[in-house]
Parts: C-alpha cells; sequence; structure tokens
C-alpha cells in the first residue's frame, strides 16, 4: 500500500511539473507562428509598395512623353477620331465620285455675239457676262452644279461647253464638250477667216460640225449680212447656207434681196 501511495504522488509530481512546460511549448509555437504571419505581411506590403512605385514612375514617364510632343491623352483623342471618320468616309467617296469640294471647272462660251449683245450667267459668288467666242470662265464645283442646273437649256443648245480635259465631268453630266466625238468645233480663227472660204470649202466645213454649230455659224452669218458688211453678202454662198441650215434661217433675207433691198 505504501508502495502504490509512493507511485500515485509521484506520477502527480510528473505531470505538474511537465503541464507548465506544455503550455510553454504552446506559447512558443503560436509565437513563432505570428512571427512569421508578420513577416509575410511585411514581405508583400513591401511587394505591393514597390510595385506602386514602378506604375508611379511609369506614369510619370508617360507624363514627360506627352509634355515633350505634345500629345493629347489617349482618352481625349479616342472621341476626335471617332468624330472625324465620318468626314473622312465622305471625303473618300466625294474623290471616288469626282466631286471634290475643291475640284474646278472651266466653262467655255461658244458664241459670238453682234450689237453688245451678252450671254449672261448669274451665280452664287459669280456674276458672268460672255460676249466672244471662246472665253473662259473657271467655277468651283458648287458654282458649276447651279450652273448646269440653272441653264441647262444652254448647255443642251451648245451655247456653253465644258472645257478641254473636263470629258469626265462632260459625260457624268450628260453635258457638251469642247471635243465633241468626231465633230469640229469653231474656233475664233475659224470664224474670223469664214468668208474667205470658196463655196465648196464652206460646206466642207459646214458640214463637219455639230447641228447646234451649223445654226451658230449661219445666225452670225446672216447677223454680218445685216450689219452689211460687204464680206459675207455673197449670194451663192448665203443660198449654199440656207439649204444646209434645217432652220433656213436666210429665207427673209433672200427675199429681200430679190426685191433689190440688199446689193451683193
Amino acid at each position: 500500500m505504501a508502495v502504490n501511495r509512493n507511485k500515485k504522488v509521484t506520477e502527480e509530481v510528473v505531470a505538474q511539473v511537465e503541464a507548465p512546460s506544455t503550455e510553454a511549448n504552446n506559447a512558443s509555437d503560436m509565437t513563432a507562428q505570428f512571427m512569421e504571419m508578420l513577416a509575410s505581411m511585411k514581405e508583400t506590403i513591401s511587394s505591393l509598395k514597390s510595385e506602386l512605385d514602378e506604375q508611379k514612375k511609369k506614369n510619370e514617364e508617360l507624363e514627360k512623353k506627352y509634355e515633350a510632343q505634345e500629345v493629347t491623352p489617349v482618352m481625349e483623342v479616342t472621341p476626335v477620331v471617332s468624330s472625324t471618320l465620318p468626314d473622312t468616309t465622305e471625303r473618300l467617296l466625294e474623290i471616288l465620285g469626282n466631286k471634290k469640294s475643291d475640284k474646278e471647272v472651266v466653262i467655255v462660251h461658244n458664241r459670238e455675239l453682234l450689237g453688245g449683245l451678252a450671254t449672261s450667267i448669274r451665280l452664287t459668288g459669280a456674276a458672268i457676262d460672255f460676249h466672244t467666242l471662246g472665253e473662259e470662265r473657271v467655277l468651283n464645283w458648287q458654282q458649276f452644279e447651279e450652273c448646269v442646273s440653272k441653264y441647262r437649256k444652254w448647255f443642251d443648245k451648245e451655247i456653253i461647253l465644258i472645257g478641254a480635259g473636263y470629258e469626265d465631268v462632260a459625260e457624268r453630266y450628260n453635258i457638251p464638250c469642247v471635243k465633241r466625238g468626231n465633230y469640229n468645233y469653231v474656233t475664233k480663227k475659224d470664224l474670223a477667216e469664214i468668208y474667205k472660204k470658196s463655196e465648196r470649202q464652206l460646206e466642207d466645213y459646214i458640214n463637219t460640225l455639230t447641228e447646234e454649230d451649223k445654226d451658230f455659224v449661219c445666225s452670225y452669218w446672216l447677223g454680218k449680212c445685216y450689219e452689211k458688211d460687204s464680206r459675207y453678202m455673197d449670194r451663192a454662198k448665203i443660198e449654199l447656207l440656207n439649204r444646209i441650215s434645217n432652220k433656213h434661217i436666210f429665207d427673209n433675207y433672200i427675199a429681200t434681196m430679190n426685191f433689190g433691198y440688199f446689193n451683193k
């Protein structure tokens, strides 16, 4: 019995001695874990700080670059680029359609007017008075389209033509150009020397012209007759022109010649 009692006392003493030791070990482990966690947090914070510093440095470099090159930041540029896209597309379509706003077109007066008469054209920003054959005017694209719209009949009658080199424009708008296929066009020199031609030469020349130009030459010749220009008062040539002309505009003049009002 004494032995058992001593054994029990010994176990209790050992238990009491070991208990504080275990608690101390547990406390030590918790402290180590806490310190390890704290070190990990410090490392994470340090890493984040480094990343932030690096990003800040990059931002500062970008700002300096923009300032040096006077470049607008991307957020400000984007709306501008977006808003200009429709204008760019429209511009390309205008070029492809040969309708550039800065394109110019030359128009040519295809009549020689007598007695101070004029072919008057009134357009936005332009007042034109043509008097002589071959006069030219340069129109911007808006004025040209306005001219075609307002004076279409004059183009149809070939009073106004499109200048040489604008054949594509003439074709697109279905209006006559100075060069009209195989037909000749009347020049200032041709008109000034037409009275010198023989009857055969005159007939050959007239037959190379369009119907509208034939009428123009006949009207010009008749006007010279009424001005009593003797160079044009040749009965044989007058009758030739009257026969070639579809309108027979010399009928009345020939009648007056028959009654002796005009001498050859």
